[in-house]
């Protein structure tokens, strides 16, 4: 989350078209619950892990927010071992990112970094030592209950009451998930709409002891590894891994970056994601 992997995606599917990177997503479809479900399978990866065989092998990249571990699981499905490519990025440049990126698309944009930082359900996920929990998460940590039922009640009420609901885009997603909390029973509040959305069960896991060593063994696993700095650097090494000819890239930017970050919550950030800055530290040598 907030390395560059959107804009690589899109990158992508400009060469092979938004049918051949999964989840992605047709931009254009306005059907709530077709947005739904591309919301809840970029975050979540319950329908990669469970899609048969055929469609996995009829796109060219399987793209999410999701942990290392999807890939054994593709491997296991497919019968084959798949390519790797990861964008990594300095943990505290990515937080603060991430920080800005939330506070635009749930309408916070009246709160400071600071209070968005603090937002206790966002707090313990895509805030802290995201990067290593999701190279060091194994397949038993891929299921989750909670982001499954959620996922669930919003199809099931974007189809049966759609007028209850808005159009459903990113930038507007608070407004989605307040009419959404409104709309559905108990125990669906909006804290619990956007925690069971937006982190999934693996990146709530606090780190564990050895997940840094277990990380960055995960990275000697990676046939391309490069950091959001580089971008085009990471775009060329794809290219000659796989072969590809992709189009210059465009960035996917959602979030304005105008306001300055206090000096005291870049410190706290980087307190808190320890773990982190420990892997970027042992990443540094192999990134491109």
């Amino acid at each position: 989350m907030k390395t560059g992997g959107t804009t690589f995606s899109y990158t992508v599917a400009a060469t092979f078209g938004f049918d051949g990177v999964w989840f992605t997503g047709e931009p254009e479809s306005r059907r709530t619950a077709s947005r739904v479900r591309k919301l809840l399978g970029v975050v979540h990866p319950d329908r990669v892990v469970a899609a048969p065989p055929a469609e996995l092998d009829g796109v060219h990249m399987v793209t999410g927010h999701h942990p290392a571990a999807v890939a054994d699981v593709v491997d296991e499905r497919l019968g084959r071992r798949v390519p790797r490519a990861l964008l990594l990025r300095d943990p505290v440049e990515r937080v603060v990112s991430h920080v800005r990126h939330l506070r635009t698309i749930l309408g916070m944009e009246d709160r400071p970094l600071e209070a968005v930082y603090d937002e206790p359900v966002l707090r313990e996920g895509p805030f802290t030592n995201l990067q290593t929990k999701a190279l060091a998460a194994t397949a038993g940590d891929l299921a989750d209950e909670d982001g499954a039922a959620a996922g669930q009640a919003l199809v099931a009420l974007a189809q049966e009451r759609p007028d209850a609901l808005p159009e459903l885009r990113e930038p507007a997603l608070g407004w989605f998930l307040d009419a959404a909390a409104a709309a559905l029973p108990e125990p669906w509040s909006w804290e619990h709409l956007v925690r069971s959305t937006l982190v999934p069960g693996w990146a709530r896991t606090p780190v564990r002891a050895g997940d840094v060593d277990r990380a960055a063994d995960r990275l000697g696993d990676i046939d391309v590894l490069g950091s959001t700095s580089r971008m085009e650097r990471f775009v060329g090494a794809v290219e000659q891994q796989m072969g590809w000819r992709l189009p210059q890239l465009d960035a996917q930017r959602v979030a304005a970056a105008d306001d300055p970050v206090p000096g005291d919550l870049l410190e706290r950030i980087a307190a808190d994601n320890a773990a982190d800055l420990d892997l970027w530290e042992r990443a540094a040598p192999l990134l491109r």
